[in-house]
């Protein structure tokens, strides 16, 4: 619990739990529905909260068993926030972090602390969204001038989106290739982000994870 939470009684406690955890479901339903949908990142915070309140209305009016919570759009930004793959800051654009078990183990991470600050876990970049979907965009087209790449191993696909790499980029600058990847196959794209021998063992969505947590709860 947390400080404020303290302060409350147990009804209170168990409300604002209820809530909380409502939020974090929402918040791994929605991600999915952004990233199926990429151009929903371009809208306006008000037609966005049109569209997910639509969504959560046809989702809890499709919930036979009535256990679906409900949660306010605001809470659910801010649970996307603090720990989605995708966040949704109220200046600048849209950001992804790729999913810890296909994170590359070099271009993943963001730089040491140049000022030498406390050693602690790397961090994985946030990429803006719109550079991933050029670079999405890019071996798209990388692929149809070079079909025999897919269905292949990761190293002869890598060495593939490596030399696209190469070509001059403008003001958007470069995504690296796992997490351009990984965009690609929660985008719904699994014919251009995943390669032969791709083990999905283990990986699974947020909203998975919170609808156990909903369940259990």
């Amino acid at each position: 619990p947390t400080f404020l939470d303290c302060l409350l009684g147990p009804k209170q406690q168990q409300k604002a739990l209820r809530e909380r955890v409502a939020a974090r479901y929402w918040a791994g339903r929605w991600e999915e529905q952004l990233l199926a949908n990429p151009d929903w990142f371009d809208l306006e915070r008000a037609d966005m909260k049109h569209l997910f309140d639509n969504f959560q209305i046809a989702e809890m009016r499709a919930d036979k068993e009535k256990k679906t919570p409900k949660a306010h759009f605001s809470a659910v930004m801010r649970a996307l926030n603090r720990s989605g793959r995708v966040q949704l800051p109220k200046a600048g654009p849209a950001t992804f972090k790729e999913d810890a078990a296909d994170a590359d183990p070099l271009e993943s991470l963001e730089p040491p602390d140049p000022e030498g600050g406390e050693p602690g876990e790397p961090k994985r970049k946030r990429i803006p969204i719109p550079v991933l979907r050029k670079w999405a965009e890019k071996w798209e087209e990388y692929c149809k001038e070079h079909p025999e790449l897919l269905g292949t191993d990761r190293d002869t696909m890598k060495a593939g989106f490596d030399e696209l790499h190469m070509e001059p980029v403008s003001e958007q600058g470069k995504a690296h290739f796992s997490a351009v990847m990984c965009f690609l196959r929660v985008s719904g794209r699994h014919d251009l982000g995943t390669w032969k021998g791709y083990d999905k063992s283990g990986k699974h969505s947020n909203a998975a994870a919170y609808e156990n947590e909903v369940e259990q709860f």
